[in-house]
């Protein structure tokens, strides 16, 4: 019997013996197991966050992952990890899959979410999966992983720059600088003593995004042994208001300190074509100095995190009933953008359509809090759900026996 085309797994395998006259004997059969290589790592098909998840009647922010099944038979679940490295979820081929976490739930043995992923806003992202499988003495090992890099909020990052190209009609003011996102800070610093200073993006393409408000970090210094005030605004275009913040700067304060300008701000800002963020100071009357531009005095504003949001309903949907029980749905593509990589199973294309069984089917039971028992993690490698040996075709072998004359 050929085995170069089959895939590793447990295979029944029976012989029986027949006469001359084709009569049958009684079959002996037993299960023979190919393991000769580990499978290939999953292939993801949706992952990213969700904001819309309700849990226990409360609005949250999920990790959804989803993947292909692996075609090889010897597959018995899969394991997720989370950017930490922690495992999340441990998926089975045979058993239900709704605890398959402590702080995770899973539909299917390919899919997971996570419950309490890191921030959208966290420097790593990137869960990883693999496949488990049976080796040869019967341990389960895992295979090769695939990362699912998540796409976070989006926050941009200004520096203040010594340069002033940003000046013009969407940034009016005078004295100006430049706060610029790829500016790492030079050897030369520059100061403003009292006075306004106004920092200016450069012009946005239209449909820019950004979060409302952020955090400005500034370098300052007060000459009098008397506290002054600064105060900071924020605005679009130096005419559309966002946020304003102050603070005291202590007396007698000879070297370049950071301060912190909360710039409160909620949800997301969407800028026209040419818009500029303009990032104003007003220092007093001349003891506060304001000092930026060199290595050691990175004044800066950091952008508060854009909101996820989730598309808009999908309209038009109708369905038609099918052959065999199933019926076809189709809707369009929302309205809104999909992220990339999206968090809904929605393809990019004008109209999709779906066939589903009209059978109806139990959900699995919301998450549970017990924890599952991880398998050990050996070297690396993937998988999917194994076929049931009984699916297997029965491979015979029939001896023929001549009659004597």
């Amino acid at each position: 019997m050929a085995i170069a085309g089959l895939s590793d797994g447990t295979y029944p395998v029976g012989a029986q013996a027949q006469n001359a006259s084709g009569v049958l004997g009684p079959t002996v059969s037993m299960s023979v197991v190919l393991s000769r290589s580990v499978p290939s790592a999953p292939v993801l098909t949706y992952f990213g966050f969700n904001p819309s998840l309700f849990a226990g009647g409360t609005q949250q922010t999920a990790a959804e992952l989803q993947w292909q099944p692996n075609p090889e038979l010897n597959v018995i679940g899969y394991r997720v990890y989370n950017p930490s490295g922690s495992l999340i979820c441990t998926t089975q081929a045979t058993t239900a899959n709704a605890s398959c976490g402590s702080s995770a739930w899973c539909m299917t043995e390919t899919a997971c979410i996570d419950l309490t992923p890191p921030s959208p806003t966290a420097s790593n992202l990137s869960y990883t999966v693999a496949a488990l499988y049976k080796d040869a003495s019967g341990n389960t090992q895992q295979g090769p992983t695939t990362p699912a890099p998540l796409t976070g909020a989006n926050v941009d990052t200004y520096v203040f720059a010594p340069s002033t190209g940003n000046g013009g009609t969407n940034c009016p003011a005078s004295p100006e600088a430049d706060m610029l996102g790829n500016y790492a800070g030079g050897a030369n610093t520059s100061t403003q003593a009292g006075g306004t200073i106004t920092f200016c993006s450069p012009g946005a393409t239209a449909g820019t995004t950004f979060g409302s408000g952020g955090t400005a970090t500034v370098y300052l210094t007060n000459t009098s042994n008397s506290a002054c005030t600064v105060n900071a605004s924020l605005s679009v275009d130096g005419t559309t208001s966002m946020s304003t913040a102050s603070l005291s700067v202590p007396g007698s304060t000879g070297t370049p300190v950071p301060f912190g300008f909360n710039l409160a701000g909620t949800g997301s800002t969407t800028l026209g074509a040419g818009d500029q963020l303009n990032l104003a100071f007003a220092l007093g009357a001349g003891s506060c100095v304001l000092s930026w531009g060199g290595s050691s005095t990175p004044s800066q504003f950091r952008s508060s995190a854009e909101t996820i949001q989730a598309p808009n309903p999908s309209v038009s949907l109708s369905i038609s009933g099918g052959t065999s029980g199933s019926a076809t749905l189709t809707w369009s593509v929302p309205s809104s953008p999909v992220r990339s990589p999206p968090t809904a199973s929605i393809a990019a294309a004008p109209t999709t359509t779906r066939t589903a069984s009209t059978t109806s089917t139990r959900a699995p039971a919301a998450p549970s809090a017990s924890t599952p028992t991880p398998i050990a993690a050996p070297a690396p490698t993937p998988i999917t759900s194994p076929r049931s040996a009984a699916t297997q075709p029965v491979r015979t072998w029939r001896n023929r026996t001549r009659r004597g004359r």
